[in-house]
């Protein structure tokens, strides 16, 4: 009995087609890319040098954990800000914070201080 060996033939696969593929590809995504320019921001940085003093202000307003607040020691309202500064002289103002004050609180003293012309606010948190 005779038997037929047959031979296979084996397949191949070309490569050279698909990386031309790819190719072709990179080069269309480079070639159709645009390339944007972002405009930088220039930060003016400062020199450094030696401390100077720093004027402290006769007008201290302390805001208190619980949302009480003295001007120069004395308790006031949040509404009478304005009027009880009406006695002081235009300058800078120290805002001296409790760590645990809302900020909203804080905002609305600030609200008052500029309602009352003034424009120099030192803010400052308390020391514990």
């Amino acid at each position: 009995m005779k038997t037929k060996i047959t031979r296979r033939r084996h397949a191949s696969l070309s490569l050279v087609p698909l990386v031309d593929i790819v190719f072709q590809l990179i080069l269309f995504f480079i070639v159709s890319t645009t390339f944007a320019v972002i405009p930088a921001v220039t930060v003016a940085i400062p020199e450094s040098g030696t401390p100077e003093a720093v004027e402290v202000s006769d007008i201290i307003i302390e805001l208190a954990f619980d949302n009480t607040i003295l001007l120069n020691g004395k308790k006031i309202r949040l509404s009478n800000v304005g009027k009880a500064l009406e006695s002081f002289e235009l300058g800078p103002v120290t805002l001296v914070c409790d760590k645990d004050a809302t900020s909203d609180q804080i905002i609305r003293v600030f609200d008052e201080l500029r309602k009352a012309g003034f424009v120099q606010i030192d803010l400052r948190t308390l020391e514990q």
